[in-house]
């Protein structure tokens, strides 16, 4: 759940008395690049694969849609302005 999180505020960097200092503040990605962040220890193996397609310009060809087969409608067909066509 933390990976699809819009931004994080990772508090630590140990809990109890050593607790209470933002140690990294943004998007999952962030905790990752942040070496103190026990978040971002367990986020990187989760993480890494989509921050390496994101650097390659990836997700563009993944989202484009490939035919699967014919296609057919069963709607009535129409004429060129966009009105039925008589039958």
């Amino acid at each position: 759940m933390i990976k699809t999180a819009d931004w994080i505020i990772d508090l630590g960097p140990e809990g109890g008395d050593g607790s209470g200092e933002i140690v990294a503040a943004g998007p999952p990605e962030a905790m990752v690049r942040e070496a103190r962040s026990y978040t971002g220890a367990f986020l990187k193996p989760v993480l890494t694969p989509r921050v390496a397609a994101r650097k390659r310009g990836a997700g563009v060809e993944a989202a484009e849609s490939k035919p699967c087969g014919p296609r057919t409608s069963h709607l009535p067909s129409q004429g060129g302005d966009g009105m039925m066509a008589p039958s």
